[in-house]
């Protein structure tokens, strides 16, 4: 086998290895790549004596006809705190809805910070990501990744949680990397800083992949380099 051929295999290889877990940093990352259906459940539970969480998935879809030809529907998720978890929330749900203790997630892109200088609310029991209805030809979404035009939403949640450093408690902040398209929710995977007090970056330490075409690219670009070396010489 040449070099170049060498190198493609290898690198195919490489993107075929699913993570499991991987740290960079600081940040240690869970590689989880799996659909949560709607009206089923998913249970995170991470223990450790320096990482100790643990946090329900609850999609819900539902349909139900209210009178003759006119239907109410909704579909929302929620995360249930289940051990030493606080949610990043965006606003507090209306006491009205639901109990203070709830709120719908603040929403962070790739690269944004998540640590206490960007937190607006913390909320330790349920966080929502969307909540959709509709009643008639009249209807609502709220919420962070609300698809309002029925594409789905991506992009991560923050929540931090306390772990003994050595110095006594201190909080770590974590991210959820998800999808949600109305109905069913992807869990990518999560993260969380391993140094207390110190923010972590949405999407630190996920595991970068090059595609099918960036590694024919780098196949080929390594064999030009090698074929212009051997021109060099001759």
């Amino acid at each position: 086998m040449n070099s170049s051929h060498h190198r493609l295999a290898t690198y195919a290889a490489m993107a075929a290895t699913p993570v499991v877990g991987s740290a960079l940093g600081d940040v240690t990352y869970v590689s989880l790549d799996l659909t949560v259906n709607a009206n089923d459940s998913y249970t995170v539970s991470q223990t450790g004596s320096q990482a100790s969480f643990s946090f329900d998935v609850l999609p819900v879809a539902s349909r139900g006809t209210a009178s003759g030809s006119t239907y109410f529907n909704f579909a929302f998720c929620d995360f249930l705190a289940k051990d030493n978890v606080n949610w990043l929330a965006e606003i507090p749900a209306s006491s009205a809805d639901f109990p203070d203790e709830e709120g719908f997630f603040q929403r962070f892109a790739q690269g944004e910070m998540i640590s206490s200088q960007g937190v607006l609310h913390l909320v330790s029991s349920r966080g929502w990501v969307a909540t959709t209805s509709t009643y008639g030809f009249d209807g609502y979404q709220t919420g962070a990744f609300a698809n309002i035009d029925g594409s789905p939403q991506s992009g991560y949640i923050g929540f931090t949680f306390m772990a003994d450093d050595g110095d006594g408690d201190e909080a770590h902040y974590g991210y959820v990397s998800l999808t949600w398209d109305g109905t069913d929710l992807t869990l990518h995977g999560y993260a969380w800083e391993n140094v207390g007090g110190q923010g972590i970056v949405a999407g630190a330490g996920q595991p970068v992949v090059p595609g099918l075409g960036g590694l024919a690219a780098l196949a080929i670009g390594a064999a030009g380099i090698r074929s212009r070396r051997q021109r060099t010489v001759a």
